[in-house]
């Protein structure tokens, strides 16, 4: 039999769990976002990919916590985002995050 007590322990431990893996020390964000043409752009300036693979390689060097937030919507497609999750990677990006928006 399953106690409250189990539960509540269980809970307490995957919400440790949970807040060491996304935790960002430096709490810095950088966003991207991705439009379903392919178009990249930071603080909603266009950026091509050198500069991008350049600004985000600065930003981990900087703060190697950096979270990297790539912003797309529902209709791009997967092919651009995995682009931009590479040139993360290649930067030397840990925390890569997605969010979609319809």
């Amino acid at each position: 039999m399953i106690t409250r007590r189990f539960l509540l322990l269980a809970l307490l431990f995957g919400v440790t769990i949970y807040a060491l893996l996304t935790w960002n020390p430096g709490g810095s964000v950088v966003y991207v976002t991705v439009e379903p043409s392919g178009t990249a752009r930071i603080d909603g300036t266009k950026i091509d990919a050198t500069a991008l693979a350049s600004r985000l390689r600065k930003s981990v060097e900087e703060n190697p916590g950096v979270t990297i937030l790539i912003q797309v919507r529902e209709t791009t497609p997967a092919g651009h985002v995995l682009a931009i999750v590479d040139v993360a990677k290649e930067a030397g990006a840990v925390n890569i995050d997605i969010e979609t928006a319809p």
